[in-house]
Protein backbone atom coordinates (compact mmCIF):
# COMPACT_ATOMS: atom_id res chain seq x y z
CA UNK A 1 0.00 0.00 0.00
CA UNK A 2 0.93 3.59 -0.36
CA UNK A 3 2.00 4.31 3.27
CA UNK A 4 4.33 1.04 3.31
CA UNK A 5 5.76 1.90 0.03
CA UNK A 6 6.68 5.75 0.96
CA UNK A 7 6.97 6.67 4.73
CA UNK A 8 7.74 2.88 5.69
CA UNK A 9 10.69 2.42 2.83
CA UNK A 10 12.21 5.29 2.03
CA UNK A 11 15.34 6.77 3.58
CA UNK A 12 13.84 9.78 4.04
CA UNK A 13 10.78 8.84 6.23
CA UNK A 14 11.33 4.97 7.52
CA UNK A 15 12.96 5.88 10.73
CA UNK A 16 10.35 8.85 11.50
CA UNK A 17 6.99 6.70 11.01
CA UNK A 18 4.90 3.85 12.54
CA UNK A 19 1.87 2.12 10.95
CA UNK A 20 -0.30 0.80 14.14
CA UNK A 21 -3.58 -0.63 13.12
CA UNK A 22 -5.80 -1.96 15.74
CA UNK A 23 -8.16 -4.69 14.18
CA UNK A 24 -11.65 -4.74 16.27
CA UNK A 25 -12.77 -7.66 13.80
CA UNK A 26 -11.74 -10.85 12.81
CA UNK A 27 -8.33 -11.72 11.66
CA UNK A 28 -6.61 -9.82 8.57
CA UNK A 29 -4.46 -9.98 5.89
CA UNK A 30 -1.79 -7.12 6.55
CA UNK A 31 1.79 -6.29 4.64
CA UNK A 32 4.48 -7.46 7.12
CA UNK A 33 7.74 -4.88 7.69
CA UNK A 34 9.59 -2.19 10.02
CA UNK A 35 7.50 -0.28 11.74
CA UNK A 36 4.13 -1.89 11.15
CA UNK A 37 2.35 -3.09 14.02
CA UNK A 38 -1.31 -4.68 14.12
CA UNK A 39 -3.06 -5.01 17.51
CA UNK A 40 -6.16 -7.63 17.88
CA UNK A 41 -8.73 -6.04 19.50
CA UNK A 42 -12.25 -6.57 21.07
CA UNK A 43 -14.80 -5.13 18.95
CA UNK A 44 -15.25 -2.01 20.87
CA UNK A 45 -16.05 0.56 18.21
CA UNK A 46 -13.84 3.50 17.08
CA UNK A 47 -13.14 4.81 20.40
CA UNK A 48 -12.08 1.51 21.79
CA UNK A 49 -9.88 0.81 18.72
CA UNK A 50 -8.49 4.66 19.15
CA UNK A 51 -7.38 4.26 23.00
CA UNK A 52 -6.02 1.19 22.34
CA UNK A 53 -3.65 2.28 19.63
CA UNK A 54 -2.34 5.20 21.64
CA UNK A 55 -1.60 2.98 24.78
CA UNK A 56 0.51 0.80 22.33
CA UNK A 57 2.13 4.09 21.02
CA UNK A 58 2.51 5.71 24.60
CA UNK A 59 4.90 2.27 25.61
CA UNK A 60 7.05 3.11 22.27
CA UNK A 61 9.85 5.02 23.50
CA UNK A 62 10.56 7.43 20.34
CA UNK A 63 6.86 8.26 19.67
CA UNK A 64 6.22 11.70 19.89
CA UNK A 65 3.12 12.42 17.85
CA UNK A 66 0.15 10.19 17.10
CA UNK A 67 -2.27 10.82 13.99
CA UNK A 68 -5.64 9.00 14.38
CA UNK A 69 -6.97 8.03 10.84
CA UNK A 70 -10.32 6.24 10.36
CA UNK A 71 -10.37 2.97 8.49
CA UNK A 72 -13.05 4.04 5.97
CA UNK A 73 -11.09 7.04 5.29
CA UNK A 74 -8.73 8.12 3.06
CA UNK A 75 -5.81 10.71 2.12
CA UNK A 76 -2.81 11.90 0.31
CA UNK A 77 0.52 10.77 1.46
CA UNK A 78 1.52 14.30 1.49
CA UNK A 79 -1.15 15.52 4.12
CA UNK A 80 0.73 13.05 6.70
CA UNK A 81 4.17 14.56 6.02
CA UNK A 82 2.99 18.06 6.18
CA UNK A 83 0.91 17.51 9.39
CA UNK A 84 4.84 15.76 10.86
CA UNK A 85 6.48 18.45 9.10
CA UNK A 86 4.53 21.39 11.00
CA UNK A 87 4.00 19.34 14.83
CA UNK A 88 8.03 18.98 14.60
CA UNK A 89 8.74 22.58 14.40
CA UNK A 90 5.55 23.46 17.03
CA UNK A 91 6.57 25.07 20.25
CA UNK A 92 3.34 24.35 22.13
CA UNK A 93 3.19 20.62 22.99
CA UNK A 94 -0.69 21.57 22.79
CA UNK A 95 -0.64 22.23 19.11
CA UNK A 96 -3.17 19.73 17.94
CA UNK A 97 -3.87 19.58 13.57
CA UNK A 98 -7.02 18.51 12.72
CA UNK A 99 -7.73 17.68 8.59
CA UNK A 100 -10.13 18.58 6.64
CA UNK A 101 -13.23 16.62 5.90
CA UNK A 102 -14.43 16.06 2.80
CA UNK A 103 -16.74 13.90 1.03
CA UNK A 104 -16.06 10.68 -0.50
CA UNK A 105 -18.58 10.60 -3.35
CA UNK A 106 -18.44 14.63 -3.70
CA UNK A 107 -14.27 14.80 -3.17
CA UNK A 108 -14.91 18.65 -3.66
CA UNK A 109 -17.41 19.64 -0.81
CA UNK A 110 -16.08 19.96 2.49
CA UNK A 111 -18.34 18.79 5.63
CA UNK A 112 -15.78 20.24 7.96
CA UNK A 113 -12.65 22.28 8.45
CA UNK A 114 -12.60 21.78 12.42
CA UNK A 115 -16.01 22.32 14.39
CA UNK A 116 -16.96 25.31 16.02
CA UNK A 117 -18.34 25.49 20.09
CA UNK A 118 -21.70 27.76 20.54
CA UNK A 119 -22.09 29.11 24.25
CA UNK A 120 -19.43 26.58 25.48
CA UNK A 121 -21.24 23.58 24.77
CA UNK A 122 -23.16 23.52 21.51
CA UNK A 123 -21.08 22.70 18.22
CA UNK A 124 -21.36 22.46 14.37
CA UNK A 125 -18.72 22.51 11.76
CA UNK A 126 -16.74 25.23 10.26
CA UNK A 127 -17.20 25.92 6.54
CA UNK A 128 -19.81 23.04 6.41
CA UNK A 129 -21.09 22.46 2.32
CA UNK A 130 -17.92 25.13 1.05
CA UNK A 131 -17.42 24.26 -2.28
CA UNK A 132 -13.31 23.79 -2.93
CA UNK A 133 -13.50 24.61 -6.53
CA UNK A 134 -15.25 27.84 -6.01
CA UNK A 135 -12.84 30.62 -6.04
CA UNK A 136 -14.85 32.52 -3.80
CA UNK A 137 -14.07 29.93 -1.42
CA UNK A 138 -10.07 30.50 -1.41
CA UNK A 139 -11.01 33.70 1.31
CA UNK A 140 -13.60 31.98 3.72
CA UNK A 141 -11.23 28.85 3.67
CA UNK A 142 -8.54 30.83 5.24
CA UNK A 143 -10.62 32.46 7.37
CA UNK A 144 -8.83 31.06 10.39
CA UNK A 145 -11.55 30.52 13.20
CA UNK A 146 -11.47 29.76 17.12
CA UNK A 147 -11.69 25.49 16.57
CA UNK A 148 -13.14 23.85 19.44
CA UNK A 149 -12.32 20.03 18.46
CA UNK A 150 -11.37 18.24 15.81
CA UNK A 151 -12.95 14.72 14.26
CA UNK A 152 -10.51 11.46 14.29
CA UNK A 153 -11.07 10.89 10.41
CA UNK A 154 -7.70 12.95 10.54
CA UNK A 155 -6.24 14.24 14.02
CA UNK A 156 -2.79 14.78 15.19
CA UNK A 157 -1.28 15.36 18.72
CA UNK A 158 1.66 15.38 20.61
CA UNK A 159 1.17 12.04 22.79
CA UNK A 160 2.36 13.88 26.26
CA UNK A 161 -0.49 16.80 25.50
CA UNK A 162 -2.99 13.53 26.51
CA UNK A 163 -4.32 14.13 29.88
CA UNK A 164 -7.54 11.90 30.03
CA UNK A 165 -8.58 9.11 27.83
CA UNK A 166 -11.89 8.70 26.09
CA UNK A 167 -14.47 5.87 26.30
CA UNK A 168 -12.97 2.75 25.74
CA UNK A 169 -15.91 1.95 23.59
CA UNK A 170 -18.13 2.98 21.43
CA UNK A 171 -19.17 6.48 21.86
CA UNK A 172 -21.28 7.87 19.44
CA UNK A 173 -19.36 11.87 19.50
CA UNK A 174 -16.27 10.32 21.13
CA UNK A 175 -14.02 12.55 19.62
CA UNK A 176 -16.32 15.92 20.78
CA UNK A 177 -15.98 14.91 24.42
CA UNK A 178 -11.83 14.39 24.01
CA UNK A 179 -12.23 17.88 22.64
CA UNK A 180 -14.01 18.88 25.62
CA UNK A 181 -12.09 17.87 28.06
CA UNK A 182 -8.77 19.08 26.63
CA UNK A 183 -9.64 22.67 25.65
CA UNK A 184 -6.34 24.02 25.99
CA UNK A 185 -5.49 22.31 23.21
CA UNK A 186 -4.62 24.81 20.05
CA UNK A 187 -5.94 22.81 17.00
CA UNK A 188 -5.53 24.07 14.03
CA UNK A 189 -5.98 23.36 10.26
CA UNK A 190 -3.31 23.25 7.30
CA UNK A 191 -3.80 23.51 3.60
CA UNK A 192 -3.41 20.34 1.76
CA UNK A 193 -4.34 18.43 5.14
CA UNK A 194 -7.61 16.42 4.57
CA UNK A 195 -9.53 13.30 4.20
CA UNK A 196 -12.54 11.79 2.23
CA UNK A 197 -15.26 9.88 3.92
CA UNK A 198 -18.76 8.79 3.74
CA UNK A 199 -21.42 11.68 4.48
CA UNK A 200 -22.86 11.01 8.00
CA UNK A 201 -26.08 11.56 6.43
CA UNK A 202 -25.79 7.86 4.99
CA UNK A 203 -25.18 6.53 8.35
CA UNK A 204 -28.00 7.64 10.04
CA UNK A 205 -29.70 5.42 12.85
CA UNK A 206 -31.22 5.49 15.85
CA UNK A 207 -28.60 4.44 18.00
CA UNK A 208 -26.52 6.99 16.46
CA UNK A 209 -28.58 9.46 16.72
CA UNK A 210 -29.52 8.52 20.67
CA UNK A 211 -25.99 8.45 21.44
CA UNK A 212 -25.06 11.77 19.27
CA UNK A 213 -27.94 13.50 21.55
CA UNK A 214 -26.84 12.04 24.79
CA UNK A 215 -23.14 13.26 23.73
CA UNK A 216 -24.71 16.85 23.27
CA UNK A 217 -26.08 16.67 26.58
CA UNK A 218 -23.25 15.82 28.40
CA UNK A 219 -21.29 19.70 27.75
CA UNK A 220 -24.61 20.78 28.36
CA UNK A 221 -25.33 19.67 31.87
CA UNK A 222 -21.55 20.80 33.04
CA UNK A 223 -21.59 23.79 31.54
CA UNK A 224 -21.85 27.16 33.69
CA UNK A 225 -23.69 29.39 31.49
CA UNK A 226 -26.60 30.75 32.17
CA UNK A 227 -29.80 28.87 30.20
CA UNK A 228 -27.27 26.31 29.12
CA UNK A 229 -30.66 23.72 30.66
CA UNK A 230 -32.86 25.61 28.61
CA UNK A 231 -30.81 25.79 25.05
CA UNK A 232 -30.97 22.11 25.46
CA UNK A 233 -34.37 21.32 25.88
CA UNK A 234 -34.74 24.17 22.91
CA UNK A 235 -32.58 21.68 20.89
CA UNK A 236 -34.05 18.76 22.13
CA UNK A 237 -37.74 19.35 21.58
CA UNK A 238 -36.71 20.63 17.88
CA UNK A 239 -34.73 17.07 17.07
CA UNK A 240 -37.76 14.95 18.43
CA UNK A 241 -40.19 17.51 16.03
CA UNK A 242 -38.23 17.03 13.45
CA UNK A 243 -37.82 13.15 13.61
CA UNK A 244 -42.03 13.12 14.18
CA UNK A 245 -42.94 14.84 11.35
CA UNK A 246 -40.29 13.09 9.25
CA UNK A 247 -41.66 9.97 10.12
CA UNK A 248 -39.51 8.52 11.98
CA UNK A 249 -40.84 7.87 15.20
CA UNK A 250 -38.68 5.39 16.50
CA UNK A 251 -36.03 7.91 16.30
CA UNK A 252 -38.30 10.71 17.85
CA UNK A 253 -38.95 8.23 20.77
CA UNK A 254 -35.68 6.95 21.45
CA UNK A 255 -34.44 10.75 22.16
Amino acid sequence: NRINKTLLTQNEFKDRFKLIVVNNGEAINHPLGNGIMVINNENLGGSGGFMRGLIEAEKINDVKHVIFMDDDGSCEIESICRTHAFLLMAKDKNTVVTGCMLFEDNPAIIHESGAIWHKDFLHYPDKHYLDAREIDSLAVFDNERKIGYGGWWFFAFNINAIEHYAFPFFVRGDDLLLGYMHKKHNIVTLNGVASWQMDFERKISVLNSYLNFRTVAVPALISKRKFAALLLSVFFVREVFLASFSYRYELARAM
